[in-house]
Formats: C-alpha cells, structure tokens, sequence
C-alpha cells in the first residue's frame, strides 16, 4: 500500500500547476512567426498545435491505462492456482493486451511531432488535409 501510496505522490509531482503556466511568445524560429501579420493564421495554426498535443496526451493516457489493466490481468492470470486461469492468460488475455498496445502505438503515430510540423507547414501554403480540418473542433480555438 505504501508503494501505491508514493507511486501517486509521484505522478502527481509531475503534473504541470495552472498557476504556473504562462503564455510564451513565438521565438524567432519558430513556425508562427513569419505569419503573425495575419490575424487568423496563428489562431489556426495554435488550434492544430492544440489539437496534436491534445491527441498525443488521449495516446498516452490510453496506452498507461491499457498497459496497467493488462499488466495487471496477466499477472492476475500466471499467479492463479488454477491452470485454466493460466492457460487462458496466456491464450488469451497476452494477445489482446499486445494487439491493443500495437493499436495504441501506431494510432499515436499520426499525431508525431514530425506530422504536426508537415501539416502546419501544409497549412501556412493553404492545403490543409481535410481530416485535420475536420477534426478543428471550436474548443481547440479557446
């Protein structure tokens, strides 16, 4: 209980305070400066940015959270007494675990920090991909 207890100490020390978020203004090199003359353009272009970390962190906690049920099915399963318990563990309950994490970390690939700079770059020549501009929701303009 007591390593519970420090994992969550743990995990919540890493989190960011909202008390210490602070606006940073573009650096010199970076994409959305060239287009801050225009006014719709950085609005855009911070809701893709918006939209992609969104997606990486969905990623993330869906992969921590697949890999603690499965981790935990399967240890569950391998320290049965009974030996259909562990049969169907590892007929079972290891496909799907690796078959989802399989799905989890090529799905997150679509939202790579590589991709984000192609589709804003996409954007600043006016092509953006209609699945990004589908996937625009008004909350990623807030």
């Amino acid at each position: 209980m007591k390593h519970f207890f420090l994992f969550v100490v743990l995990l919540l020390a890493t989190l960011q305070v909202a008390a210490q978020v602070s606006s940073r203004a573009a650096r010199p090199d970076s994409l959305t400066a060239p287009l801050a003359a225009t006014p719709a353009a950085p609005d855009t272009m911070a809701a893709i940015h918006r939209l992609f970390v969104h997606k990486r962190r969905l990623c993330l906690v869906v992969l921590g959270a697949n890999l603690g049920l499965g981790t935990a099915s399967y240890l569950d399963g391998i320290h049965s007494n009974d030996p259909v318990g562990v049969g169907l563990t590892y007929i079972l309950v290891a496909p799907i675990f690796a078959a989802t994490t399989l799905g989890i970390l090529l799905g997150s690939a679509q939202y790579s920090h590589r991709r984000e700079v192609r589709v804003l770059r996409a954007f600043e020549v006016h092509q953006l991909p209609q699945r990004i501009k589908a996937q625009l929701k008004p909350r990623y303009f807030r």
